[in-house]
Order: structure tokens, then C-alpha cells, then sequence
């Protein structure tokens, strides 16, 4: 076994060399493909090399006993990846420092004698709003396929950013395994072999695809639960599901801004009109907040008054804008004949229960301050 730690080193000038194959995939597929690249592991010979970047110790620590039985069988396998862990036995693990590009890469690279399979994505930081959950829908740029020049160029590629890191025997195999594969034209059968492994996997993720698709349509009952039945918005519920703000901690999520308004004196409205005005006055404000918000924006009913507007990739500066449009669009409307105004916290950052604590102080503050305003968390988020 060996590990080194490597500090903050740049990736050199040569791009990924399947950058340009490289399409936008969430997640959840690149799951399947990880995992079919394990099983064909799991029957490699001796002298076979596995390269694997799985960004966060916290997630190769789910799978590190799989790793550790292909060692035991003669594979070469190299791990890097950000955060702490205790060493597992007969691995070459690489402690990247956090601020290393790398830990931006999933990739996975096996090469045998006989065959080479391959999975090489980039976290691009965001995620797919559509899906009930950021985390399966966190997106990645990716391609993945089974053949060994392809398997050897993704190998190559990661071992020249590590190899500094690696003991010289190690560099080595991988270095003559990489040869291996250049030199020598895959069989028929081979050729055959990938191109019948590469369909059956987009055809297992094809088929997951649809019974997602199916386990949703079979959940209205859940669905139903998850939002509010006045305004047709997500409620609380709702949000906290597709947010799972209990994921892994400490892997970098997609920053997202959040937008905390509450009406300013609306039970006036209530006491005055009627709840069946309020009542009103709140659908027309839900959907002010859906055509002042952009699509990818994930908007609720957080309770009573307030509403939560969750906003994917928005920096202080355009959470502002969007801020003051909504609030604006809403000091706009006539409550029959009753003036409404409100204020709004913001805060940007990884979604965090924390988060929300400080997006409410904001609001709270602003409130504070006499209302129909906004004003943002002090406290500085990474």
C-alpha cells in the first residue's frame, strides 16, 4: 500500500481526451455505468490496472471492500480523492487537497489483457430542478464505454496528474498496461463484446429511466402531500424533499440562492376582507412569484404568508434583482382596494438547514426595519 497527500497541483494543459464526447448526465446514470464497470472488475485477471477518482472519501468508504478484493486478486488499483479516511490494504490511495481540480472528476478506468472499460465525468456544480432530489440530479459532463484505446487515453490522462503521487512500480503497470492496449487491435470478439456491453448498459439506464418514471406516477398520493392545496405550490414537505438537506457532508453541492418573503401586515387583509380575500390575495401572489421567477427556479409556500424561492446558480447579485422584481410585482396588486407590500431575506451558499436559519434572520431583519425591503444574510457563505 501507498498513500501520499498532494497539495493544491494545477491539471496540466492536455484536456480530457474525451472532452468532446462528453454530454450532460445526471447523477443517477452515472451510477449505473460505475457499477457496471465494478462487476467487470470483479472478474478481472491478475496484472489488470484500475484507476478510480470518486471525489469524496465519504463515498468511496460505501464501496471500499470491493476495491480492496480486487487487490487481494492481483489488480493494480490507484483511489484519489478529498477528505479522510482510514487506508484500506493493498490500495494505492491519493489524498487530494480540496482545492484540487480533480476533485471535480468521477472517473473510473479498468484495463486487462483482454478488454478495457471506462467512465470519465466532470461535476459541472449544478443539478437537474426537475428531479424530486439535488442530490441524483446533481450533473455531470461524462462519457463511458467499454474498449481499451478509449479505457487506455481516460488512464493516461489521470495517472500523468497523479503520477507524482505514485510509487514508480505502480506507474509502471499502468504505463505497460496502457501500451498493451495501443498496440493491440481488439478481436472480433472483443469488438463485439464492448459494443453489446455498451448497449445493454444505456438500455438498463433507459430502462431504470422509465420505472423512475413509473414509481412517479405511482406516488401522486406522496406528490399530493408535498404541495400546498390553495396556491398549487410545493409546501415545506415538498421542499424538504427534493432539497434532502441530510446528504453526504462536506462534498461540494451546487450553490444556490434563496429567497425568504413575507407579507408585511397581511392579517390587516385577513381581519379587514375576510380569509376568503387572503385567500385570494395568496393565489395572487403565487403566481406572481411563478412568472417573476426564472424556470429552473423551485418556488413554495414555506407557511401562512411566507414563500421560499429556491434559485439554482444565483450569485447575491441576481438573487437581488430577482428579489426586488417579485417584491415590486407584489406592492403592485390591489387586495380590493387594500395597498400590500413585503420583504424578502436572502441568502447564497450550499442549501443547508443553516441556510434557511439565515435567510429568515434577513428576513427578519429587513421586517425590522419597516418593511417592503430586502435584505441579505451578513455572514459570508464558501
Amino acid at each position: 500500500m501507498f498513500a501520499i497527500r498532494i497539495d493544491r497541483p494545477a491539471l496540466n494543459e492536455t484536456q480530457n481526451p474525451l472532452r468532446t464526447r462528453m454530454e450532460i448526465h445526471p447523477k443517477r446514470s452515472l451510477g449505473h455505468a460505475s457499477a457496471a464497470i465494478e462487476a467487470v472488475a470483479a472478474q478481472a485477471p491478475s496484472g489488470a490496472v484500475l484507476i478510480c477518482l470518486v471525489q469524496h472519501a465519504s463515498y468511496f468508504s460505501a464501496v471500499s471492500e470491493q476495491y480492496v478484493r480486487l487487490a487481494q486478486k492481483g489488480v493494480t488499483v490507484v483511489v484519489a480523492y478529498t477528505g479522510d479516511r482510514a487506508p484500506s490494504p493493498g490500495l494505492h490511495e491519493v489524498h487530494l487537497d480540496r482545492e484540487n481540480p480533480l476533485c471535480a472528476h468521477w472517473a473510473l478506468s479498468l484495463l486487462t489483457p483482454d478488454l478495457g472499460a471506462y467512465l470519465t465525468a466532470e461535476d459541472l456544480v449544478s443539478f437537474d430542478p426537475r428531479l424530486q432530489a439535488v442530490e441524483p440530479g446533481r450533473q455531470f459532463a461524462a462519457a463511458w464505454g467499454f474498449g481499451r484505446k478509449d479505457a487506455a487515453d481516460v488512464a493516461e490522462y489521470y495517472i500523468d496528474q497523479i503520477e507524482s503521487a505514485l510509487a514508480p512500480e505502480v506507474i509502471d503497470s499502468f504505463r505497460v498496461r496502457i501500451a498493451h492496449a495501443r498496440l493491440t487491435d481488439p478481436s472480433p470478439a472483443e469488438a463485439a463484446l464492448c459494443a453489446a456491453t455498451d448497449a445493454i448498459l444505456e438500455r438498463s439506464i433507459l430502462v431504470e429511466h422509465r420505472l423512475a418514471q413509473a414509481r412517479t406516477a405511482l406516488d401522486l398520493e406522496t406528490l399530493a402531500a408535498s404541495q400546498d392545496a390553495l396556491t398549487q405550490l410545493l409546501n415545506r414537505r415538498g421542499f424538504d424533499r427534493w432539497a434532502c438537506l441530510d446528504e453526504v457532508v462536506g462534498v461540494p453541492l451546487p450553490r444556490v440562492g434563496l429567497i425568504l418573503i413575507d407579507l408585511d401586515h397581511f392579517k390587516a387583509v385577513n381581519d379587514r376582507l375576510g380569509h376568503q380575500a387572503g385567500d385570494r390575495l395568496l393565489q395572487e401572489i403565487s403566481k406572481v412569484l411563478r412568472d417573476g421567477t426564472r424556470p429552473s427556479d423551485v418556488v413554495c409556500r414555506w407557511g401562512g404568508d411566507e414563500f421560499l424561492i429556491a434559485c439554482p446558480s444565483a450569485e447575491l447579485e441576481e438573487l437581488s434583482e430577482i428579489a426586488e422584481r417579485l417584491i415590486s410585482a407584489i406592492s403592485a396588486l390591489d387586495a380590493e382596494g387594500m395597498s400590500i407590500s413585503a420583504s424578502a431575506g436572502l441568502r447564497v451558499g450550499s442549501l443547508s438547514a443553516e441556510g434557511l436559519l439565515e435567510a429568515d434572520s434577513a428576513l427578519y431583519e429587513a421586517k425590522s426595519r419597516g418593511g417592503n425591503s430586502t435584505m441579505a444574510a451578513s455572514r459570508p457563505q464558501p
